[in-house]
This record gives structure tokens, sequence and C-alpha cells, in this order.
């Protein structure tokens, strides 16, 4: 239904949260299991939680994907917002 949008936001989020995991990967000097941990839960929390913006399905939440989802619009705010901590 929001092709375009959905993927452009996917994107955002995809790229911003980036930040926040090679910001773990540094603070524990380049060991890449906390990093893939803390990516595999929040892969098993997100679809259940948020639904899933891959295959548009709800989760416990509903509403549109592209907008409610971690990796939508709301997981870019939330991804920038952690962003700013970290640089701060």
């Amino acid at each position: 239904e929001y092709l375009i949008r959905t993927i452009i936001v996917q994107f955002m989020s995809c790229w911003i949260s980036a930040y926040f995991y090679g910001w773990i990967t540094i603070k524990c000097k380049y060991f890449m299991i906390p990093p893939t941990m803390i990516h595999f839960i929040w892969n098993q929390i997100n679809p259940r939680l948020l639904g899933s913006i891959y295959t548009n399905t709800s989760g416990w939440m509903i509403g549109q994907q592209w907008k409610i989802n971690g990796v939508g619009l709301m997981g870019c705010f939330v991804y920038f917002i952690v962003a700013i901590i970290i640089i701060i």
C-alpha cells in the first residue's frame, strides 16, 4: 500500500540504527557477541510487539507498519534520540 514510503523509512531506520550497533561494537572492543545478541533479541521482540514491516502484519500494537514499527518511522525517531544521547 505504501511501498515507496515504507522503503524510504526502513532505509533511514536501518541507517540510523547502524550508528547504535557500531557504538556498541566499539565499546565492546569489536567483540561481536554483544551487538549480535542485542540484534537477535530485537528481531525476536519487534515482530511480536510491533508487527512485521516485511510482511505488513500487525503484532500486539496495531497501526500502519511504516509508522509504528521499530524498523519504520518510530524506529527512526527512537534510534535518532539514542544516537544523540550517545554523542552527548
